[in-house]
Order: C-alpha cells, then sequence, then structure tokens
C-alpha cells in the first residue's frame, strides 16, 4: 500500500480507480478495508482512497508523543488531501470517523478547501461523541490506561467478542475479513496503545465545540443512514439535515451503522448520484 506523511505519521491507503477523487473515512477498531464492497461499487468511475487513520486498525503504531486527541486525528483528514493535492473531493465517513469529519470542519486546516461535498453515514455527531454504548469503554480507556491495553488485547482475539460487534453495527451474521484483519491488528501492543489514547479522549464537549462549523460548512452534503441502527438513529441525522446548511437526508432500510456492509450497493449507487449531480451543478 501506499503511504504519505501526515502529522508526521505515514498514513498507508488504499488508492484504485480513476477519476474524481473520494477519501473514505473509517471509525475505532477499523481500516480503510471496511469500506471495500462500496469501492468495488465505484472504482470504475472515481479514485477511492482509503486511509488507515490511527484509531485501532492501523498496521503499526504511530510514533511516540504523537498528539491523538481527535481534534489532532481530525486534522489528519484534510491534512491527507492536502498532502496528495486532491481538488473538489468527496469525504464518506461513518461511525467515529464521521464524527472526526464534523470535528475536522473547524480546524482551518488548508485541505478543508480541497473538499466539495461530503457523504455522512451513521455517525458520532454532538454529545453523542462517543455514543451511549460505546461510553463505558472510554471511561475505562482513561481512567486504566495499561489495563484497558492488556484487556483489549484479550478481548479481540476472541472470536465470541468480534460477533459481538459485527452484531452491535451491523446484520451481517458472520464477522467479514476486514473487521477480523483489523481486530487482529490489536495484537500488536503498540496499536492498541494508541487505540487506548484515542478512545480516552474522546469527550462529547469535542463535538460540541466545533458545532457551529456545521452551518457555516456551505458545500453539499448527502446524510445517507441505516434506518435500523439504535445507537446513532435517524434522528441524529436529521438533526444534522437541519443545521447544513445544504443537506439531504436519505434513509437505507435494512442497514444499523456499518451501511458499508448491510447496504453497499446502495450506499455506492447513492454516493456516485451526489457527487454526479453536485458536479453538474457547479458547472452550471
Amino acid at each position: 500500500m501506499p503511504a504519505v506523511t501526515v502529522a508526521g505519521n505515514e498514513i498507508s491507503y488504499g488508492d484504485v480507480g480513476t477519476g474524481p477523487a473520494i477519501v473514505f473515512v473509517h471509525g475505532v477498531f477499523s481500516s480503510g478495508r471496511i469500506w471495500d464492497d462500496v469501492v468495488a461499487g465505484l472504482q470504475g468511475r472515481f479514485r477511492c482512497l482509503t486511509p488507515d487513520l490511527p484509531l485501532g486498525g492501523h498496521a503499526s503504531p504511530v510514533r511516540p508523543h504523537t498528539d491523538l486527541t481527535p481534534r489532532s486525528v481530525a486534522a489528519m483528514i484534510p491534512a491527507f488531501a492536502e498532502a496528495l493535492g486532491l481538488d473538489d473531493a468527496t469525504v464518506v465517513a461513518n461511525d467515529t470517523g464521521g464524527g472526526l469529519v464534523l470535528i475536522a470542519l473547524d480546524t482551518g486546516e488548508p485541505g478543508l478547501r480541497r473538499i466539495g461535498r461530503l457523504v455522512l453515514t451513521n455517525c458520532d455527531s454532538y454529545e453523542h461523541f462517543p455514543p451511549r454504548a460505546m461510553r463505558g469503554l472510554v471511561i475505562v480507556a482513561r481512567r486504566a490506561r495499561w489495563f484497558s491495553v492488556r484487556v483489549l488485547g484479550r478481548m479481540m482475539r476472541k472470536r465470541q467478542a468480534r460477533t459481538r460487534f459485527v452484531a452491535s453495527v451491523s446484520h451481517r451474521t458472520q464477522t467479514p475479513p476486514a473487521i477480523d484483519d483489523a481486530f487482529d491488528r490489536l495484537s500488536n501492543i503498540g496499536v492498541r496503545r494508541d487505540a487506548v489514547r484515542f478512545l480516552g479522549g474522546l469527550r462529547p464537549s469535542a463535538t460540541l465545540n466545533a458545532a457551529h462549523a456545521i452551518g457555516e460548512f456551505d458545500r453539499p452534503v448527502l446524510l445517507a443512514w441505516g434506518r435500523d441502527d439504535e445507537n446513532l438513529p435517524v434522528a441524529h441525522a436529521r438533526r444534522l439535515a437541519e443545521a447544513f446548511p445544504r443537506a439531504v437526508l436519505i434513509e437505507i432500510p435494512g442497514s444499523k451503522t456499518y451501511v458499508m456492509l448491510d447496504a453497499p450497493d446502495r450506499l455506492a449507487q447513492l454516493t456516485g448520484e451526489f457527487i454526479d449531480s453536485t458536479r453538474r451543478k457547479a458547472r452550471d
């Protein structure tokens, strides 16, 4: 995989297809591979970039003393677009990654000018950072870091833990290879330390303090939201749709948090149509 230096660290990323650029942003305990099924439906017409952010599914630990607070990790997203010199890029985000994109809008990073539109699937926002289901894990990560590192290593090796995780975010009955691969990377103690450091920094204030930037983002936004999600319900998407100046909400039935797993073809279709229509309007 190619890599680019962002915030002093090498960020590996997938890069397939040609055409207008799409940057896919994953959530915690995941990697760019989680988007593979959606990428398969778009790479014929678009350049699909899938960076591995240091959220627990990355291949190698970050450099010592790297700032892994949510705001700093969020800044890596526009910095990635800047480092690759992208133009009018579409950012597609899910889960924790969507919350990071919302924070990124308030960072003032030069790379923000390279983002032409957003596609947000079920993701963290406002006071839901982290969502309720993650709060216990975040509290432990904050108060007992070394204990969390040890427990996370044991827990993620268990098939039952992976099955429970998949069931909480998807209608899939088997663990997809992308999730197995990301969880296998947690066998690296440095990766676990990175994940715990990031988790310990999750606080609603991070997204709430940046919320004003949502109303200031004047580019098109598609909210493609799984209808069956109890952790990040459609009500959260409706709130975002009202706050963004140019947003449209489309509900996706039969999908929980991981829309890219439950409805990859539908998400690819909606994303492609959204990019085509907004690019046409920009030219007219």
